[in-house]
């Protein structure tokens, strides 16, 4: 079967695709909020720097630029520095705040920063690799070999079910494993 491990391997096995964190890199996400929206996601597409300190993006057919990212607690800089134990890492994600309106949830925490940390930044394979180590660790958490990702495409995913607010799916490729 696959494991978080196994995914892990195959991330830190692909190459760097950045190595400047000034780098300008394009990015587009979908966002299904509820399964009833599969087949609208919320879609972005923009430029990022890979330290997500930058962006830019066309609205309503102007370029706009912005440096006032929301970007997680742990910054990019700090990303090499992160503990390499998957439960050491996995208790700093859970510890980590995670902006949001309902300070009770707390399930969840640690799979939500390792999400914001891959959404925010282009992350080096090796932190890649001990983000989903960590992920492995985590109680509640299923690795899904052949999982639909919000754009039909297939590949593994890991699966935080049956937590407030419903489930949530971090898709990666099936290419290289990286979000």
């Amino acid at each position: 079967p696959l494991t978080a491990d196994i995914l892990a391997d195959r991330a830190a096995a692909a190459p760097n695709p950045v190595a400047d964190p000034a780098r300008w890199v394009y990015r587009k996400s979908a966002v299904v909020s509820v399964p009833e929206m599969a087949r609208e996601p919320e879609v972005t597409e923009r430029w990022t720097t890979a330290d997500g300190t930058a962006a830019a993006a066309y609205v309503d057919g102007r370029l706009e630029t912005t440096s006032f990212l929301e970007v997680p607690a742990i910054s990019y800089a700090a990303l090499r520095e992160l503990p390499g134990d998957p439960a050491a890492l996995a208790q700093l994600l859970a510890d980590t705040p995670v902006p949001r309106d309902d300070d009770a949830w707390n399930p969840g925490h640690a799979f939500e920063m390792a999400v914001a940390l891959l959404e925010s930044y282009i992350v080096p394979p090796s932190v890649a690799a001990s983000l989903y180590r960590a992920l492995g660790q985590l109680p509640g958490i299923a690795v899904i070999a052949d999982a639909a990702d919000a754009a039909g495409r297939r590949g593994p995913a890991f699966l935080l079910a049956g937590q407030p607010g419903g489930n949530q799916l971090l898709s990666v490729s099936a290419a290289d494993c990286r979000f």
